[in-house]
């Protein structure tokens, strides 16, 4: 078993990390149909993504706002730090749900298969052009667009 999601919603980030723990440990858990199923989990490779665009004044400076502090998650005895971003899928999530971090990634991708798509086509011994539009189609536009549908959707 491998990409497993669990998504969660409250008020505030202590309830979301409370729902989650209850999730996993409750008697008929995720932890127990593990167990049932010989499926072991890595805690370790455990991410956690507290989501969320609000903002609270910033100690020092009422001036300004500063993102809601996000703490670790306890599950037994691992401690789970709340991260910026997390990767599921090929796909890089952050914790304000915008695509920056999947629009650089796809961009960088892109570049990359361009460079590599020049250089088998060069003057000197490079592929036909037909050979070229096929492996472009079939192989590095596939892999430049992945999950390019979260991106390029109007908003």
């Amino acid at each position: 078993m491998d990409n497993a999601t669990i998504i969660i919603t409250g008020k505030d980030f202590a309830k979301t990390h409370e729902k989650i723990c209850n999730i996993m440990n409750q008697t008929k858990g995720v932890f127990k149909w593990a167990k049932e199923h010989n499926c072991e989990f890595r805690i370790e490779k455990f991410q956690l993504l507290d989501i969320t665009r609000k903002t609270v004044p910033h100690p020092l400076n009422p001036k300004k706002c500063i993102p809601i502090p996000c703490h670790a998650l306890m599950l037994g005895n691992q401690h789970i730090p709340s991260m910026d971003m997390a990767k599921f899928l090929g796909v890089i999530i952050n914790n304000k749900l915008n695509w920056k971090g999947q629009c650089t990634a796809t961009l960088a991708k892109g570049q990359m298969w361009l460079i590599q798509v020049a250089w088998i086509t060069r003057a000197s011994r490079g592929a036909m052009a037909t050979y070229i539009h096929k492996l472009y189609l079939s192989v590095a536009a596939p892999h430049m667009l992945y999950a390019a549908d979260i991106l390029l959707t109007s908003q």
